[in-house]
This record gives C-alpha cells, structure tokens and sequence, in this order.
C-alpha cells in the first residue's frame, strides 16, 4: 500500500502532511497519496489510479484547518462512493468503474 506526499515547495510538506493524517484517520486502509503543485491539491487513492484523484484549488484550502479538515474527509467519501467503496476503513477488492476516471486509467493488479 502507498501512502504519501509530494510537493513543488517545501513549506507544503506539514500541509500536506496534516491533510495526508487526516483522510487516513477518517478512511484507513486505503492508499492514500498528497500531492500539492502549481497552486492545486490533489488527493489520490493510488489503489485506483497514479493518474486520477480529487482535486482542491490551493487558495481555497490553506486557510482555517477545521473547514480544511471538514471539506477534505467529505470530498474524500465522495471519491470513495465513486467507487462504489463505502466511507469508512477500506475492504478488499478493486471498483471496476470509477465516475469520472476513464476505466483505462484504473489499477487492476489484484482484481
């Protein structure tokens, strides 16, 4: 399982970090990956796909942690219902359709 961060300026990192702990806290088991670069925020679930994920404008984040935290977690289930996952810890298996990727782009190592 993949779970990390990646970021273009260094002081992203705790940000990053911070956001990286809070959707593992919320939806644990899954493999979740942060990355910030060129002003959006990106969170992948890497057991779907490197290429596809949620995606968050780096303006609209960065301010009051709470309404970060709240936003993200809720975005986050959202991305997981896409997959017809339910929100919570993960369970086993893989989504053979995901709303939005292109089925292409899916991970299908394991199915």
């Amino acid at each position: 399982m993949i779970v990390g961060i990646d970021t273009e300026h260094a002081q992203d990192e705790p940000l990053a970090e911070q956001m990286l702990a809070d959707v593992c806290k919320a939806y644990p088991g899954h493999a979740w990956f942060v990355l910030i670069r060129g002003g959006i925020v990106q969170v992948k679930n890497m057991d779907w796909s490197d290429k596809w994920g949620m995606a968050m404008h780096y303006s609209q984040i960065k301010g009051d942690a709470a309404e970060r935290k709240k936003t993200l977690i809720r975005q986050a289930g959202e991305f997981l219902e896409r997959g017809n996952a339910i929100r919570g810890a993960k369970v086993e298996g893989k989504p053979m359709h995901v709303e939005g990727i292109p089925d292409k782009h899916l991970t299908r190592i394991g199915l």
